[in-house]
C-alpha cells in the first residue's frame, strides 16, 4: 500500500524533477534519453561510415546547451546542475573502462617498436599548437587546446578495427605522448 506523501506519478508528482532523497529517476531517464538519441543518430549516420563516436558527439551537442538546451526548462528539468554528477561518475568509469580495455588489447612489442615514429608524430602534434599558441598570446591560451582527445581516437581506431595495426598502434602512442605533455 502507497502511503500518502511517498511521492509517485499517481500522487502527482513528476518523475523527471530531481530529488536528492530519490535521483535515480531521473537518472535512469537520462540515460535512455542520451542512448536513445545517440543510436538514433548513429543510423542516420551509418550511411555516410561514421564512427559510433560521430554519433555521441553529435547527440552530446543536441542534447547540451546549443540545441535541445535553448528550449526554455530543459536543462533545468532533463539535466539540472545537481544531476550532472551521477551523469559525470557514469562517464568517468565508462572511461575507465574502455581505456583498460584497450590497455589490455595493445602488444608491448608493437608499442616499442613504432615510438620513435609515434614520438615524433606527437612532438609535432605539439610543437605547432604551442608555438601557435605562443604568438597568439597569453589571453587566448584556453582556446588554443591541442589535446588529442585520445579516448576518442581510441574509440575510432577499435571501431574502425586499426586497433592492432600498426598505422593503429602509431596514432594511439603518439595520441598518449600528446595527453602526456599536454597535461
Amino acid at each position: 500500500m502507497v502511503k500518502d506523501g511517498q511521492g509517485g506519478i499517481l500522487s502527482g508528482v513528476n518523475p523527471a524533477s530531481y530529488s536528492e532523497s530519490n535521483p535515480i529517476v531521473l537518472f535512469i531517464i537520462q540515460v535512455i534519453l542520451i542512448i536513445v538519441v545517440t543510436r538514433a543518430i548513429h543510423y542516420l549516420l551509418i550511411w555516410f561510415r561514421q564512427p559510433r563516436v560521430i554519433s555521441e558527439v553529435v547527440g552530446g551537442i543536441i542534447l547540451g546547451p546549443s540545441v535541445l538546451g535553448r528550449i526554455p526548462g530543459f536543462k533545468d528539468h532533463i539535466f539540472p546542475k545537481e544531476s550532472l554528477t551521477n551523469l559525470n561518475l557514469l562517464a568517468t568509469l565508462g572511461l575507465i573502462l574502455f581505456l583498460f580495455i584497450v590497455g589490455v588489447e595493445l602488444n608491448p612489442k608493437l608499442l616499442l617498436k613504432n615510438a620513435r615514429m609515434a614520438v615524433t608524430i606527437s612532438a609535432a602534434g605539439i610543437a605547432l599548437p604551442f608555438t601557435l599558441g605562443i604568438g597568439v598570446g597569453y589571453g587566448l591560451y584556453k582556446l588554443m587546446n591541442n589535446d588529442s582527445a585520445f579516448p576518442v581516437l581510441a574509440r575510432i581506431l577499435s571501431e574502425l578495427q586499426l586497433l592492432r595495426t600498426p598505422v593503429g598502434i602509431t596514432a594511439l602512442t603518439a595520441g598518449v605522448g600528446d595527453d602526456i605533455c599536454a597535461w
